[in-house]
């Protein structure tokens, strides 16, 4: 029986370590807020179409991919932590220009409105591959970086639920001028905490090409990058059904007990077990949500739904470590960035369009997206990975 060690002891007490952290959980904070507050704001005050609202999640989706293939050539170009603060300043620009499109004649407001959710996941994307893939490797101990990798992811993961509920909070209190504003803050902490850590400076390489799939796309991943697209699409359809503040709190709890769980609970489990747990809990969510009506019941699968999606993740984030080669690390890191982020732009993408209006169709939809997950994993991936995982890493 295929067993596992704990995946990783949380012993990180670098100061440089800790702010990239936070600085990473602010700006996913930034960006995530976006998630349940834009779209009502602009079928509401815009008149916007919500086929407009799935479009602009498609084009954020696009945007992702659009500057991977450059991320080495910047990285080893230019100051690595400069390019990232740029990035992250482009970002708070972008979302800052949503408090004007109001002023735009409305012929044009779909098209700024698509061009802004582009350039916004071309910064996101490369920030976040630069974060992830060169910066807090960087700062770590070459022993501690899967450790320094998945403790920080779990910082973004984290602010999936802590960006929407400051984000529903703030647009209560202070509307669509204060959201914007407390968004584009977020961005700013973000840069102050990456210019308060170090960086050497390091000369390029010779011969550097400008397109690379390193520190964007690790080909010997592909398998895993399309099951783990399928999990966060039903996170994606999920978040765009409910848009409350109890929603999601419930799912912080889901993720905390799921960081729990893989510490106590799978410390030695079978392989399969955590992510064949997490589909588990995700369809156990969703029937919930079919055929139960009581509140105190609709409380617990949000919970249920971070606490699968949370398990899933961060298994499949140290297999993307495992599958990489030498010196391919940051590349993997960078592909688990990209099949979530671009699951959850097309599960929101589709919830927001064909899915709209209709929660039974859309239920049904998740559970079938669940079933294949489960029958991808169980009877192809986990072979397919035993098979190639590079047994350099003990995870």
């Amino acid at each position: 029986m295929d067993t596992q060690n704990t995946p990783v002891h949380i012993n990180l007490w670098h100061r440089e370590f800790w702010m990239l952290s936070l600085s990473n959980l602010f700006l996913c904070m930034a960006v995530y807020m976006l998630i349940p507050v834009v779209p009502g704001w602009l079928i509401k005050v815009q008149h916007i179409t919500h086929w407009h609202v799935a479009l602009a999640f498609a084009s954020f989706g696009v945007g992702l991919f659009s500057l991977g293939g450059v991320c080495r050539y910047f990285v080893e170009k230019y100051r690595r932590n400069r390019v990232c603060m740029l990035c992250i300043g482009i970002v708070m620009v972008c979302i800052y220009a949503l408090s004007f499109v109001e002023k735009y004649e409305s012929g044009w407001l779909f098209w700024i409105i698509i061009g802004l959710c582009f350039l916004l996941g071309a910064m996101f994307g490369l920030s976040q591959m630069i974060l992830s893939s060169t910066l807090i490797i960087d700062v770590c101990e070459s022993f501690r970086r899967t450790e320094a990798n998945y403790a920080a992811s779990w910082f973004s993961r984290f602010a999936l639920t802590f960006g929407p509920i400051f984000g529903l909070f703030i647009s209560n209190l202070f509307g669509m001028k204060g959201f914007v504003i407390g968004s584009a803050l977020c961005c700013l902490v973000s840069m102050v905490l990456i210019y308060m850590v170090k960086f050497p400076f390091k000369a390029p390489e010779e011969g550097l090409s400008i397109f690379s799939l390193d520190r964007f796309f690790l080909p010997q991943g592909k398998y895993l990058f399309v099951n783990l697209i399928l999990v966060s699409m039903v996170l994606g359809i999920f978040l765009s059904l409910v848009h409350s503040i109890t929603f999601y709190g419930m799912m912080a709890v889901g993720f905390f007990v799921a960081l729990l769980a893989q510490k106590f609970a799978f410390a030695n489990a079978n392989l399969k077990s955590e992510t064949i747990t997490g589909l588990l809990t995700i369809a156990m969510a969703i029937l919930m949500f079919l055929t139960r009506k009581d509140s105190s019941v609709h409380l617990l699968i949000p919970a249920f739904i971070g606490f699968g999606v949370s398990l899933i993740a961060s298994r499949f984030q140290l297999f993307f470590v495992k599958l990489s080669k030498h010196c391919q690390r940051g590349t993997s890191q960078s592909s688990y960035f990209l099949a979530s982020e671009l699951g959850l732009s097309i599960g929101l993408s589709l919830g927001w369009s064909y899915l709209f209006n209709t929660e039974f169709m859309a239920l049904w939809v998740m559970f079938a997206l669940v079933l294949m997950a489960f029958l991808y994993y169980n009877c192809f991936v986990h072979h397919w990975y035993m098979e190639n995982k590079n047994r350099r890493f003990t995870l």
